[in-house]
């Protein structure tokens, strides 16, 4: 049997047609269930081996032994939710999840000193997170680590987990949540740790403006807070990288030199960044101006080294060697903190001032590579 092309297109129709309503006719709740029968509800327990006077009771075993129920108001049958249970993210570095039960979700993570208060840190990024979230907070106890949110609305459009699809029209019905939310920030400074638990407090939803749910199973209670739980930790861990990679755009950007004097009154460099960009900017230009570290102690801001020339073979080839005119030998080089500047002095092994005279001879060529970052890199 042939089919013309208006024919094939109607039967074409007509096929999808019936696919889409057999897969639209999946509800939520089918979602949500095992499928099959429940007919196992209905076995009575079979009674145990009476085993006559006199007798010893066989050996048995208990491998596959059927478990109690942990209560009596345990999930089993049509009531349990089969669904992949929601999981906490650990994004931030460090951080691991803290094992929880019921709607009550915490994570570990490690915290690193900003140069601030770490607790202030944290609830910051956390307020950032709330207001792109237009939550509000109805209690806060900053001290305390309390944060109790008001009740704030999330409009969605339940969709294949939670969507509400009329199956024969495919008209989807908007539904609108509010909820709200207990945080509680516990951080232990001593050892830059902090636990951060969420948990729900409240939950109504609305369908066409009528009320028509204000309780969850346990099982959504979790879902919801997990979600929540890792969207905050989501953001914490996007500003974390946020803020390494400007602290690493601080670490490029030129340090000017001056000449002047260290804390101490001796001729030294005044470089124009404070001491640990100073000191790590230090330990990448010293080598290309021909000094290898032999040591470092940064408690008292000073690197032991030695100063050898260019002796690179394809530098002395082409060129490209910076040779600065002073003693191949040991020398020390002592950071000062000022604040918001730093004083590079060069000192002798015997801890004596080199003299205004080398320190020329150095000023050129450090100062092009301090403001450079690393030379041949």
């Amino acid at each position: 049997m042939k089919l013309n092309g208006m024919k094939w297109f109607r039967f074409c129709v007509v096929a999808l047609s019936s696919v889409s309503v057999l897969i639209g006719c999946t509800s939520a709740e089918d979602r949500r269930t095992a499928s099959g029968n429940y007919d196992y509800l209905d076995v009575m327990p079979s009674r145990g081996l009476a085993i006559p006077e006199g007798l010893n009771a066989p050996v048995t075993n208990e491998e596959y032994a059927i478990d109690d129920l942990e209560s009596a108001s345990a999930a089993y049958g049509r009531e349990l939710d089969i669904r992949s249970p929601a999981q906490v993210l650990p994004l931030v570095e460090g951080s691991n999840v803290k094992n929880s039960t019921g709607s009550k979700i915490s994570i570990n993570f490690s915290l690193e000193e900003s140069g601030g208060n770490v607790r202030d840190e944290v609830w910051r990024v956390l307020w950032e997170y709330f207001y792109e979230k237009g939550i509000r907070a109805r209690f806060w106890d900053k001290q305390g680590g309390v944060l109790i949110t008001d009740w704030f609305h999330s409009d969605i459009k339940l969709s294949e987990d939670n969507t509400i699809i009329d199956t024969l029209t495919f008209s989807e019905k908007e539904i609108h949540i509010r909820q709200r939310y207990l945080f509680s920030l516990d951080v232990n400074e001593r050892e830059d740790k902090g636990t951060l638990t969420a948990s729900l407090l409240g939950y109504e939803e609305t369908l066409n403006n009528r009320k028509v749910a204000d309780t969850l199973s346990d099982i959504d209670k979790r879902r919801y807070t997990v979600n929540l739980l890792n969207g905050a930790i989501g953001h914490y861990e996007f500003k974390k990288r946020v803020d390494a990679h400007q602290k690493e755009q601080q670490k490029l950007k030129p340090i000017t030199l001056s000449v002047g004097k260290d804390a101490s009154g001796l001729p030294a460099f005044i470089a124009s960044a404070g001491f640990e960009r100073t000191w790590s900017r230090l330990a990448l230009v010293i080598t290309d101006l021909g000094f290898t570290i032999e040591d470092r102690n940064k408690s008292i801001g000073t690197y032991y080294v030695r100063y050898h020339g260019s002796q690179s073979l394809w530098e002395s080839i082409w060129g490209d060697g910076i040779d600065i005119d002073i003693p191949k030998q040991q020398y020390q080089i002592l950071l000062g903190d000022l604040g918001s500047s730093s004083s590079i002095t060069l000192l002798s092994i015997e801890n004596r001032p080199v003299g205004e005279e080398r320190l020329a001879e150095i000023y050129d060529a450090l100062k092009d590579a301090m403001e450079r970052g690393v030379i041949n890199q």
